[in-house]
């Protein structure tokens, strides 16, 4: 917009109230008491809003509100009892965090990784059909306990894992033996006889009783055996029997006293008799 000085304009004179410019003769501008006339038309008609100005265009003289706002006044007078308060400001940016003095300026932390997706859980197979259940059969009458039979025999007592041998030996030193009394054994434990061997030195005849006692009633014995069955040798070197269940009375007591009675004896030097017994 151009700007006019006061060189511009003709005839000006001191309190005048027109004046034309001296290069435009057909523009002037003139004021009375009441309005400004632009070529002798009064502008402008009413008055402008507070803050706008006076704008002269193609059209004429027009108010315009500025492109900006106008400077903001003087603060009044603080009230008796002060204004209303004003309206909290915006928060500012957080300040940067200050290096630790004792630890050194910590490093930033690396991003987690993204989880793996979780794979999908397989079907689960269909299950098979249930069989249907039979019907559940009566209980049958429970029968009359029986009465509970006698006791059987208690068998005889079985050969003992120990065993023992009783032995006795007649020699007559190159002559011929002669009958008599020839040993008398104390049994240590509680057993029984069940077998006997005998040997000669040569082919003959020999029986031995065997008896037993104890020591309250020695001399006096009972035979073990029945009458002419005990340890016999006729006609022969040997002789044993390993099954002598029938004899009279086999058992024998700890502290007993076994007698062997050589009753009859011919045409022998020697003579060895082994009775076996079982610890019972």
């Amino acid at each position: 917009m151009p700007v006019w000085e006061f060189k511009d304009f003709a005839d000006i004179t001191y309190n005048a109230r027109r004046i034309t410019p001296k290069h435009n003769r057909s523009v002037s501008i003139s004021v009375d008491d009441t309005n400004l006339y632009i070529n002798d038309n009064a502008f402008p008609a009413t008055a402008g809003a507070t803050g706008q100005i006076m704008q002269c265009g193609g059209t004429g003289m027009s108010w315009v509100d500025l492109p900006f706002g106008g400077e903001t006044g003087i603060q009044g007078t603080t009230g008796a009892f002060g204004g209303p308060p004003g309206s909290t400001g915006l928060r500012g940016p957080t300040g940067l965090d200050g290096a630790y003095a004792a630890m050194g300026v910590t490093g930033a932390q690396g991003l987690q990784g993204v989880t793996g997706l979780q794979g999908i859980t397989g079907l689960r197979g269909l299950t098979g059909l249930r069989g249907t259940l039979g019907p559940v059969g009566s209980q049958g009458v429970t029968g009359i306990q029986g009465s509970s039979g006698l006791q059987g025999v208690t068998g005889m007592r079985g050969t003992a894992s120990y065993t023992g041998m009783i032995n006795i030996i007649v020699d007559a030193g190159g002559a011929l033996l002669t009958p008599g009394i020839k040993g008398q054994i104390v049994i240590p434990v509680t057993s029984q006889v069940y077998k006997y061997n005998i040997f000669g030195s040569t082919g003959g005849y020999a029986r031995f009783d065997i008896s037993r006692t104890n020591y309250s009633t020695y001399p006096g014995a009972t035979l073990m055996h029945y009458n002419e069955t005990g340890a016999v040798l006729n006609g022969t070197v040997k002789n044993r029997d390993t099954d002598i269940t029938n004899w009279a009375n086999r058992s024998m007591s700890a502290e007993d006293i076994v007698i062997f009675n050589l009753v009859s004896v011919t045409g022998m030097h020697r003579l060895s008799l082994n009775i076996g017994y079982s610890i019972i």
